[in-house]
């Protein structure tokens, strides 16, 4: 409680790969984060649940629709009726969440508060931007080794991955013993 206490008012950078690395074996920190931060950035939503859960945190719009019958009488079109009905659509559908993920320009932002010339009302915007570093500049920085903890710095690391299961012994060979007799199956017999 302490640590909360004295973070308040200041500001801390959080930055993962994915939302799917906020989920340990001990605990999912996702809804935690998505609670404390007040600015999110999503470059990529990969994972099937993490795009519904970000289609459903966009909300819905009010729509109207409106619903023109038009009859054909004696070679002249004629309006019989005209009728409305308020219903809903998601502001960002499914589909425009995967396409927006696959698009290495565009990205979503979050602001929870609404402030200054921050007005989103905590809604997902799309963003389009290039890329903030040449392909040079990004080569010299992924060959740069893994930083080491410095006073006031949390260096996380990921898990070691589970060793991967010993292979099964192998099985003995199959032998069949005569052979089969024309249109018959062959004899699932084997010898000890």
């Amino acid at each position: 409680m302490e640590a909360r206490e004295e973070v308040r008012g200041g500001g801390i950078l959080l930055s993962n790969q994915t939302v799917a690395d906020l989920v340990t074996p001990e605990k999912d920190y996702g809804p935690t984060l998505e609670t404390c931060c007040r600015f999110h950035w999503h470059f990529n939503v990969t994972r099937g649940e993490d795009q519904e859960h970000f289609a459903a945190l966009s909300g819905y719009a009010e729509v109207l629709e409106k619903t023109r019958t038009k009859t054909f009488d004696w070679g002249v079109w004629a309006t019989t009726s005209i009728s409305e009905k308020k219903g809903q659509v998601e502001r960002i559908p499914l589909n425009e969440v995967k396409r927006v993920s696959s698009d290495p320009r565009l990205s979503f932002f979050i602001n929870d508060i609404d402030e200054d010339w921050y007005q989103y009302g905590a809604f997902p915007q799309i963003i389009e931007s290039d890329f903030h570093i040449t392909r040079a500049e990004y080569e010299r920085r992924k060959a740069m080794r893994w930083p080491e903890a410095d006073e006031g710095m949390n260096v996380t690391r990921m898990h070691a991955p589970p060793p991967p299961p010993s292979p099964e012994p192998p099985l003995p060979p199959v032998e069949t013993i005569g052979r089969p007799r024309k249109n018959e199956a062959p004899s699932r017999r084997t010898t000890k």
